[in-house]
C-alpha cells in the first residue's frame, strides 16, 4: 500500500523545520505489486511475488508465515526443491517523482534473506530508466541481507543513501536476485525519504499566483496578461506524486472541496512555460 506519512505537515512548513519525511512507500500489505514490472529473466516461471513470508511446515515442505512481503526465491514453492537454473528476477518498481523534494534522501529497505536463507547479497538499482537493458549496465548496490538464526523473522532495516536523485522527476527502485541467494529473499516494506520539501520562499511567481494559501474549497488562481488560458492545464499532485486532480485554466477556481487536507503541488503549463507552486488544502 503506497502512502504518504507527512505528520504535522502544515507545522513543517510554517516554521521550516528540516527533518527526514516519508515521500513514498510500499508495505505490501494489500499484496497488490501491479504497479511494479516483474521480470523473469530465466524463464522458469518463478518470480518476484506477494505472498506471506516463507516458514517451513513439520514434513519440510514451504508454508505460509504471518508476515506479507514481496519476495523471490530459489526453491520449488510446491516440492522445497530448488529451481534450475538459478534465479534471475527483476523487480522495477512505479515511476517516483522526487521533483517536488530537497536535500539529502534515503532508501530504507525492511528485508530478510528468507528462513534457511544464508546471507545473500541483494542487488538493488536506483535508477531514472525503466529500461531493463540500461539498468544492467548500471552499478547496483550490494545490500547482505543478515540472519542469525535458521528460524522466525529477521527483518531488519537497510538504509541506501538516493541524495543525488532527490529533485528528479522520474526515479525507478529495482531489485535484483544475486547470483547465490540461499533460499530466497523478503521486503517488507520499502520506504524513500527526503530532507525537505522544495523550498518555494514565495507561492507568487512570475506567471501564476495563488488568491489564498491554505486553499478551501476553491482553488484560485491569477495569471498575468501573457497567459494563453485557452492552453493552459493544471496538475495537482499529492506529496507522493501521484495525480489527484487535472483541469484547464478557470477564473472561477478549481473544485477542492473533495480532497483530503494536506500539501499538494501544483504544475502549471501553457505549452510555453512550466511552473510549480507548493499549497496547503485546509
Amino acid at each position: 500500500m503506497k502512502k504518504n506519512l507527512l505528520l504535522a505537515i502544515f507545522t513543517f512548513i510554517t516554521f521550516g523545520v528540516s527533518a527526514q519525511i516519508t515521500v513514498w512507500e510500499d508495505d505490501f500489505n494489500d499484496a497488490d505489486v501491479s504497479d511494479w514490472t516483474l521480470i523473469d529473466v530465466d524463464e522458469n516461471s518463478s518470480n518476484w511475488m506477494a505472498r506471506k513470508d516463507l516458514q517451513i511446515s513439520n514434513e519440510g515442505l514451504p508454508a505460509d508465515g504471518e508476515k506479507d512481503i514481496f519476495g523471490t526465491y530459489n526453491i520449488d514453492m510446491s516440492t522445497g526443491g530448488e529451481l534450475t537454473p538459478e534465479e534471475n528476477n527483476w523487480a522495477i518498481s512505479p515511476a517516483i517523482d522526487l521533483s517536488f523534494y530537497e536535500g539529502s534522501g534515503e532508501l530504507i529497505l525492511n528485508a530478510q534473506s528468507a528462513i534457511y536463507g544464508g546471507i545473500p547479497a541483494l542487488k538493488v538499482y536506483i535508477s531514472e530508466s525503466s529500461n531493463l537493458e540500461e539498468i544492467m549496465l548500471e552499478e547496483p548496490v550490494l545490500v547482505n541481507l543478515q540472519r542469525e538464526t535458521n528460524e522466525g523473522d529477521y527483518f531488519q532495516d537497510y538504509t541506501i543513501d538516493i541524495s543525488d536523485y532527490i529533485g528528479l522527476e522520474e526515479v525507478y527502485i529495482v531489485f535484483a536476485t544475486p547470483l547465490t541467494m540461499g533460499t530466497g529473499i523478503e521486503i517488507d516494506k520499502v520506504t524513500l525519504t527526503a530532507e525537505n520539501i522544495l523550498n518555494t520562499k514565495d507561492v507568487a511567481v512570475k506567471r501564476f499566483s495563488l488568491q489564498q494559501n491554505p486553499v478551501e474549497d476553491y482553488l484560485i488562481l491569477s495569471a498575468g496578461n501573457q497567459l494563453d488560458n485557452a492552453n493552459t492545464s493544471v496538475l495537482i499532485y499529492n506529496t507522493t506524486g501521484s495525480l489527484v486532480k487535472q483541469s484547464g485554466f478557470m477564473a472561477e477556481g478549481i473544485y477542492m472541496g473533495d480532497v483530503p487536507a494536506g500539501v499538494y503541488f501544483m504544475v502549471l503549463t501553457d505549452g510555453t512555460a512550466t511552473e510549480k507552486l507548493k499549497f496547503i488544502k485546509k
